[in-house]
């Protein structure tokens, strides 16, 4: 019956995740990944006057990185990220703001290509930081 049948796709999916896990080298390394890229996108939102960063350090994520941009709307953040080949940074509809979701299977190269724009746009923008 149909109750009694197993979700095979998500076992599968399940399957292909724990093995993509155990070749990136275990939650421990991929924890510590986690960590180090947070850290370098808060230090560089930091780093300019631009970006404003509304979450305390003691709570704040290392998969959501949430953040306001000063002096410029969110519409026109995002438009200059999908005009360098960046999608997907709006946050929440009715809080607004910027959200880098910063999901496991981001590649190291795009993860780069992020930074690249947020650095790019932070000196454009932050005057004369």
């Amino acid at each position: 019956s149909m109750y009694a049948t197993p979700p095979l796709y998500c076992i599968n999916i399940l399957g292909h995740m724990l093995d993509w896990m155990v070749d990136a080298g275990g939650i421990d390394k991929i924890e510590a990944r986690q960590k180090t890229r947070s850290f370098r996108i808060y230090e560089l939102l930091q780093r300019f006057s631009v970006y404003q960063l509304n979450v305390a350090p003691h709570y704040r994520s290392i998969h959501n990185i949430c953040f306001s941009v000063r002096g410029q709307s969110d519409h026109h953040f995002n438009s200059s990220a999908i005009d360098f080949g960046i999608h997907g940074l709006l946050g929440h509809a009715s809080v607004g703001g910027m959200r880098i979701n910063l999901t496991l299977g981001v590649s190291d190269k795009s993860f780069d290509f992020l930074c690249d724009f947020l650095n790019e746009y932070g000196e454009k923008y932050s005057g004369s930081d």
